[in-house]
């Protein structure tokens, strides 16, 4: 059984990505770490501030053909080759549109200039490229290439991170030598995508290519859009609003709490299949799984994100200077955003699992009009201001979206009631240990909950299991 396991290719492809991202995390943190021993929190701020932008241009870049391509190329890999040449005129086109308006907006309203600009402009095109050589790996099923090149590059950073003298340079040449790092990540990609003979086919004509491209891409990019002010916008808020040193808070909270929405990612990608398959097979299943399997979900999640809660002071205190512990309560906050996230992407899910995608689109357009204008007010009173407006904005729409998510599906999730007021219950028990509580009492407490959540929890799996 288990050498049937381990020469499952799913089984493979999932191992191979799961490791290379945790040790790609690791790396990034000690890089993180000495970054901002060296740097101010005003410079880490700009520097993360100028990536946040190349990565919006990114994000909309792609034009929503992430899955696309992958699907397109793994049902006949003949299509390589098309995809790489069309979609790559494409994207070039994109991203010179797209600067064409950063440009623009920056003049009105930012502060970057002509030097940091190009360099925005280099890194999205980069990565731009670069997503789409590793698309075309996944689609072949060829993951372990790209968990091996992901590592290199990690390694890559890191060493330039520690043989560079930090303190002798600014932020635009740390995000100089950042772009260089990924331009070399690009150039691997594709050429490990050559000598495995990976870009196989022939070429259509480039109208015809990308008009069939795009016509199955647009309810994606459609998505993203609407999420932006979510997903990416939020870093110009800040630049709008308040200080380079409050983007530099809120993205190192972001990068610290970052391998706990790794693991919910991981564990979702792990859940999707077999959803998928029990929904076309035995939709009664699904349903009653579905309505007991939530809860338990819920709560592995909130436990998560209240273990992360009370030692998130200690772990910041420990590892970075005192410049940055106003970053502490941001982390405290924005990991239970983190948590209102978990469920919205389990809920979309399981929608993507029965071929609701239309729904999904709606509930990301009610996210759009609640959070936008919250996160821009929010922005004013900087990185703990912003987070609170995640919080209360995107709570809400939830509120909406677990209403109609059960309606839509003809399901009940099981106690709701009782399982949504042990999460407040984590919540509230996680900030008033974490402001009053000392480390060993924090231990003490962590292991008590523990016992206790492992035994609660234990039995509403054993149900789970049983019927």
């Amino acid at each position: 059984m288990i050498r049937k396991l381990f020469s499952n290719i799913v089984f493979k492809n999932f191992s191979f990505l799961t490791i290379g991202s945790v040790l790609s995390q690791l790396i990034s943190v000690f890089t993180i770490l000495k970054i901002t021993s060296v740097v101010s929190p005003g410079d880490y701020g700009l520097y993360t501030f100028l990536i946040s932008q190349g990565l919006l241009l990114v994000k909309v870049g792609n034009l929503g053909n992430t899955n696309i391509v992958i699907r397109s190329v793994a049902r006949n890999g003949d299509l390589a080759k098309d995809y790489l040449s069309n979609t790559s005129l494409l994207r070039l086109l994109a991203i010179i549109a797209l600067t064409g308006f950063y440009l623009v907006y920056n003049s009105f309203f930012g502060t970057l200039n002509a030097t940091q600009v190009g360099l925005i402009f280099l890194f999205s095109l980069f990565n731009c490229f670069s997503y789409l050589f590793e698309w075309i790996f996944t689609g072949n099923q060829r993951i372990f290439p790209i968990s091996v090149i992901g590592l290199i590059y990690s390694v890559l950073w890191f060493a330039i991170v520690f043989f560079v003298p930090l303190e002798k340079i600014s932020a635009t040449t740390l995000f100089a030598l950042y772009v260089t790092a990924n331009f070399v990540k690009c150039a691997i990609l594709y050429f490990t995508l050559l000598t495995n003979n990976l870009i196989k086919g022939s070429i259509k004509r480039f109208k015809e290519s990308v008009s069939t491209l795009m016509r199955e891409s647009w309810p994606y990019l459609a998505m993203i859009l609407v999420m932006l002010p979510l997903t990416n916008l939020t870093h110009n808020f800040l630049d709008l609003n308040s200080t380079n040193e409050e983007i530099g808070y809120f993205n190192l909270a972001q990068r610290f709490i970052g391998p706990v929405g790794l693991v919910i990612s991981m564990l979702l990608t792990a859940l999707f299949p077999n959803l998928a398959v029990m929904w076309e097979k035995n939709p009664d299943k699904f349903r009653f799984n579905v309505a007991k399997g939530f809860r338990l979900y819920m709560l592995v999640s909130a436990f998560g994100c209240f273990a992360f809660t009370i030692f998130s002071e200690d772990l910041i205190k420990a590892i970075f200077k005192e410049e940055y512990y106003s970053a502490i309560l941001v982390c405290q906050i924005q990991v239970w955003y983190v948590f209102l996230t978990s469920v919205d992407s389990f809920i979309g899910t399981i929608l993507g699992a029965t071929n609701k995608e239309k729904l999904i689109l709606r509930f990301g357009i009610v996210y759009f009009f609640l959070c936008t204008p919250s996160l821009f007010l929010g922005s004013h009173y900087g990185a703990q201001g912003l987070s609170w407006s995640y919080i209360i904005s995107f709570g809400a729409g939830l509120i909406y979206a677990w209403v109609i998510f059960q309606r839509k599906l003809q399901l009940k999730v099981e106690k709701e009631l009782e399982t949504i007021a042990l999460v407040l219950a984590f919540g509230l028990f996680a900030y008033l240990s974490a402001a009053y509580f000392n480390l060993w009492q924090k231990v003490l407490l962590f292991v008590t909950v523990l016992g206790m959540f492992t035994f609660y929890t234990t039995r509403i799996f054993k149900k789970l299991k049983t019927t």
